[in-house]
Order: C-alpha cells, then structure tokens, then sequence
C-alpha cells in the first residue's frame, strides 16, 4: 500500500489542479454590468468546469500509468518512497506469476479472466495499467462531443497535459 505521505501530496497536487477550474467558473456578476464579451468568457470558463471529472480521470490515467513504469523500471525506488512490503503483489518479476494457478503458467489461469480482462486484479503493475485504461476509456465515453476541428485541437492538448501532468507527478517526484 502507497504510504500516507505519498497519498497526501497526490491528493494535495489534485486539490491544486482543480481550484482554478472550480475558481473560474464561480464568477460574481451581480453587481456589475458584464459585456459580451465577458459574458463569453464565462460561459466558456463554465464549460470547462463540466469537463472538470475528464481533466480528472486522465490526471488519474497518467498517474496510473507513471506508476506501472515506476514498478517497472524503479522498484527499488517504489518500495523506498511508498514502504510497499508485500513483494508477491508490488514486485513485476514475482508478481506475473499471479495470475496463474500456484503461479505457474503450465497450469493455466488462476481464475477465470485473470490472464486476459481480469489481469488487473492479480498484482500492482497490472492494476495500474487497468486503471489507466478505465479512466482512459471513461473519459473518452464522458467527453462532450466536438466537430470543430479548433476545439478538438483545443481538447486534445488540455487532455495531453492532463494525462502528462499525472505521469509526470508520480514517476518523476512522488517515487524517488
């Protein structure tokens, strides 16, 4: 299990990346005359609002995915920033051998699912990468829908660096 430390700084830099989001769209207009144009401007700070949960879901993917690589690429950085003990889960050379019966592929699968599309329930690198594909698939099945090829651009690049802002969070400064 990721320690606390960890987990309070992800949930900390999340807070961070969704407060102006949450800030642009609260907009007190009231008790002056707005123009247009500013009208527009709020209106398009709205509808970033309701992308809000998709900006989300791909910070979540991309943290999901640097993680995967991190256990990858890194474990013995993994274990020492997060306290992970248990081996058999967290460990990619030990645990690919999970989803198998009594851990040998010879026996076939451990359950029924667990060598295809419930590989994500039998060790960490598996369930990282599931969980990136899930909010992946989400987020495209929740987007609002775009024909102009401007805001397509325009999502495309917001969605980009959500998703590599996440990555990068948790590969580069959250495991060392």
């Amino acid at each position: 299990m990721l320690n606390q430390r960890i987990v309070v700084k992800f949930f900390i830099f999340g807070v961070l990346c969704a407060s102006p989001i949450s800030v642009a769209a609260q907009t007190d207009t009231t008790l002056v005359q707005v123009s247009e144009h500013e009208k527009k401007s709020f209106w398009k700070r709205l509808e970033m609002k309701k992308e809000a949960p998709i900006y989300l879901m791909l910070f979540v993917a991309g943290a999901a995915d640097g993680l995967s690589q991190d256990l990858l690429f890194h474990y013995p950085e993994f274990t020492r920033s997060t306290g992970a003990t248990n081996e058999q889960y967290w460990n990619p050379e030990l645990s690919w051998r999970n989803k198998y019966k009594d851990g040998d592929p010879e026996n076939g699968a451990k359950f029924f699912g667990s060598t295809t599309f419930l590989v994500g329930l039998t060790d960490g690198y598996h369930a990282s990468r599931s969980l990136r594909d899930t909010m992946i698939i989400l987020s495209i099945a929740t987007s609002p829908k775009e024909t102009a090829p401007k805001a397509i651009v325009k999502k495309a690049i917001i969605y980009t660096m959500c998703y590599g802002s996440g990555f990068t969070i948790m590969y580069d400064y959250l495991i060392k």
